[in-house]
């Protein structure tokens, strides 16, 4: 290459490197990222947030109790076991003749014994004008209904990846996954129709079979269309994006309080987003390359070439298809089963503590989301809290990550993390309000799971090989997925105990802290590309080396020399040019997803 024109004759290894003649961080990647992928991302994070408040529990509810000329305050305050001095939740009432009923003043009435509610409950409507839980009384015997509702969500969100994952390799990621959000908008707006109980549930099953592909296919299509150099700068971007739709269905949940009105207002919000950047998506260059559609994905890399500055010269265009062709070849290699993540104990042994981590930060992370709204009156506020203190970590996890090792700052994240739930148990239940101990408290939990799950992702694409690394995220994913769907009954336990929750919570990410330990540590070091690097990689670690903390460093040289077949080193950064050029085709670079067709396995 020589001046700006772009030398056909240039080493083109992967589509990396064609990417990178074109302009893999230039103009149209900015405006592809902030105009049409980045809101397109915006309704996940609203995704995450519904099942909160559409199944809110009220914080007072009581037993209908007649007659009818007894009002609702003398019922709660009068008729209604009171066991605290705050907030009525109960499920009995008073055994009271309907005759003494009139003499409710009178201090000789006798209240001593009590039975269920037997005509009905009233709820206090001071927070919420309405939820399920109010429409159809899932309180008292029926409030495990309640909890299955954010289960059946999490089950779906279990099973929609291999659907909406085929259907993107088949059929292009702009089709899957307009066709995942049209699906979902259709059983979104129908949730705020749903007549029943059991409609709602379905309805619920299918919306949250959607929001892994909500997620995930604009992810990977940003990654797809980027350079090594920029896929971190992005990743957090969309991380950032996912938590900011969630802020922003957190203001529209604090003005409508009604769940129908709530369901119906932030699914046709989502699906006018999506409608306005249909026109502007892209098709993902890789999938064009894996279906041999040679001439389209020309087109795609003149334009983005134009759109960059980048000259192109006659004879590069007419040399261009021979380079596509010959990358198309040099990506098909040999596959690999998940079956080979357990075949040598190693390996065994690393797969299973990885999950065991992503069930810890998956789990409490979705746990706090849940718990919040528990906290006191203003479940609004908490969950706005609970919500904001996720953004810090995205901007200053990768340094960390970098500086103090992979495995130190996991410990300390998850160290410091479940030392805040567990601290709970010491805390004086009268110190309550909106900025009580509890809630700051959780709020650290919070802000240090979202740091250990940013860095347990990396952690995750370093440690598994090149030639299984996307086999080993859906080990872990639905692994953890399927465990996680427990979560909801976890945090159910807060309406008996209000700080068990965070002790179960606690007392799990400090197991998971203690797991740190037996994984080698992959900061600055080369990472590996096949299934035998992956089972020397960390075997037979001795007690030192187990309990030492910081990173050692490889030597100048030897990272700035990486032996082909030996990988990147796990720096944080982009590997250099001519590291690019002996990278597999299906690299992970800077612990991100893929760059191969295989969408289906990076989103199980």
């Amino acid at each position: 290459m020589s001046g700006s024109a772009l030398a056909p004759d240039a080493p083109k290894r992967n589509f990396d490197d064609l990417l990178t003649v074109v302009g893999s961080y230039g103009r149209y990647q900015i405006l592809m990222a902030f105009l049409v992928i980045l809101p397109a991302v915006l309704p996940s994070g609203f995704l995450s947030m519904t099942s909160i408040f559409l199944a809110a529990t009220p914080l007072d509810f009581w037993c209908n109790i007649p007659p009818e000329n007894v009002s609702s305050h003398t019922q709660s305050q009068v008729w209604v076991p009171r066991f605290n001095s705050s907030h009525t939740k109960t499920c009995q009432m008073y055994l009271v003749d309907t005759e003494d009923a009139l003499l409710i003043g009178n201090q000789s009435v006798a209240f001593n014994q009590s039975r269920k509610c037997d005509s009905g409950i009233q709820f206090n409507h001071d927070v919420y004008e309405s939820t399920i839980v109010t429409e159809w009384k899932l309180v008292c015997d029926q409030a495990s209904l309640r909890t299955w509702t954010f289960t059946i969500f999490t089950i779906g969100g279990m099973t929609g990846p291999l659907i909406w994952g085929f259907l993107a390799d088949r059929y292009g990621r702009k089709r899957a996954f307009f066709l995942c959000v049209t699906f979902q908008s259709i059983f979104a707006v129908g949730t705020a129709f749903a007549p029943s109980y059991v409609w709602f549930c379905i309805f619920r099953f299918f919306v949250g079979s959607t929001t892994s592909a909500g997620y995930t296919l604009p992810f990977v299509l940003l990654l797809e269309i980027t350079g090594p150099e920029s896929r971190a700068f992005f990743s957090v971007l969309l991380s950032c994006t996912y938590s900011v739709g969630g802020l922003l269905f957190l203001a529209i949940a604090y003005y409508v309080r009604a769940w129908k009105s709530l369901a119906l207002i932030s699914s046709l919000a989502s699906a006018s987003i999506y409608m306005t950047v249909w026109w502007f998506f892209p098709e993902s260059p890789r999938w064009l390359l894996s279906r041999g559609r040679y001439d389209d994905l020309t087109k795609f890399l003149l334009r983005v070439a134009k759109l960059n500055g980048r000259p192109v010269t006659a004879e590069f265009r007419s040399h261009l298809p021979v380079f596509l062709r010959k990358v198309d070849k040099e990506d098909h290699t040999k596959t690999h089963s998940i079956l080979d993540l357990f075949k040598t104990p190693n390996m065994r042994k690393k797969t299973l503590i990885l999950v065991f981590l992503n069930i810890c930060n998956k789990g409490v992370s979705l746990g706090l989301n849940y718990y919040a709204p528990l906290l006191s009156s203003t479940p609004h506020w908490d969950s706005f809290l609970n919500a904001i203190v996720e953004l810090p970590p995205y901007f200053f996890a990768k340094t960390a990550f970098n500086r103090l090792g992979r495995r130190l700052s996991l410990f300390l994240g998850l160290s410091i993390g479940g030392m805040a739930c567990l601290t709970t148990y010491a805390i004086p239940a009268h110190l309550t309000g909106p900025f009580n101990v509890i809630l700051m408290l959780s709020l650290i939990a919070k802000f240090c799971i979202t740091f250990t799950y940013l860095g347990g992702k990396l952690f995750e694409d370093e440690q598994f090989p090149t030639v299984v690394r996307g086999e080993g995220h859906s080990v872990v994913s639905v692994l953890s997925s399927s465990i996680s769907c427990g979560v909801p009954f976890i945090v159910d336990l807060g309406h008996a105990f209000r700080i068990l929750p965070l002790l179960v919570f606690g007392s799990l990410c400090l197991l998971a802290a203690l797991s740190v330990f037996f994984l080698p540590e992959t900061a600055h070091q080369r990472l590996p590309q096949t299934l035998e690097d992956g089972e020397q990689f960390g075997k037979n670690l001795p007690w030192r080396e187990m309990f030492r903390l910081l990173p050692r460093r490889l030597p100048p040289p030897l990272r700035a020399n990486v032996p082909a077949g030996h990988g990147p080193t796990a720096n944080g950064s982009a590997a250099a040019p001519h590291e690019m050029e002996k990278l597999n085709p299906t690299e992970l670079t800077d612990g991100m997803l893929p760059n191969g067709p295989a969408l289906k396995t990076s989103m199980a």
